[in-house]
């Protein structure tokens, strides 16, 4: 009986694990992965390569959505009015709505695609006054310009930061900035 019972938590254990719930291996993978896409996109944005990988292990959830494996949309960005890019549906809601998302041919077009948007999002443009290393600020930013509908947002970011230590990719010897112009007619400083 005890066998019976020890083999139950185990099978039990094993699939809470593989159902949704990130390995810290598969994680990790992914930033090796990836931050070299986020350090590129720092240097040219001032975003931070934390908050970059972070968000895309959420939308993309650590490379596995369908829309990341298929079409290297990292962040989830649907099409919208101004995409005339290449595309993919997805059912949503049980399948009831289909979502059009944008297709790209590398993971480096998704995250410069990415860091756009939110160059040239009003809402988010006070996020460029906070230093690369505040990456708390940048996170409650974020919720607030990008994510205003999910409550958690900043926290979660917070914590996959913190968990798998992706500070260490906003360092200055990761950071060179080369942006010599305010980005969006903003002044700022890049510490």
């Amino acid at each position: 009986m005890k066998l019976f019972t020890s083999i139950i938590c185990f099978l039990s254990f094993l699939i809470s694990g593989l159902a949704g719930t990130p390995s810290s291996v598969a994680v990790a993978d992914y930033v090796q992965k990836h931050h070299e896409k986020a350090v590129k996109e720092m240097k040219r944005s001032g975003i931070p390569a934390s908050i970059l990988l972070a968000q895309a292990i959420i939308a993309s959830e650590y490379g596995t959505s369908p829309v990341t494996r298929e079409k290297n949309n990292h962040f989830a960005i649907k099409c919208g009015m101004s995409w005339h890019g290449e595309t993919q549906f997805a059912k949503e809601d049980e399948g009831i709505t289909e979502i059009c998302y944008r297709a790209y041919p590398d993971a480096n077009n998704s995250f410069a695609d990415y860091t756009n948007m939110v160059m040239e999002t009003k809402s988010c443009r006070n996020l460029f006054q906070f230093s690369y290393y505040d990456y708390k600020s940048w996170a409650k930013g974020m919720q607030a310009c990008m994510h205003a509908d999910e409550q958690q947002y900043a926290s979660k970011l917070i914590k996959l930061i913190e968990k798998y230590k992706l500070t260490k990719f906003d360092s200055p010897e990761s950071f060179s900035p080369i942006v010599k112009e305010p980005i969006i007619g903003y002044e700022y400083e890049i510490n």
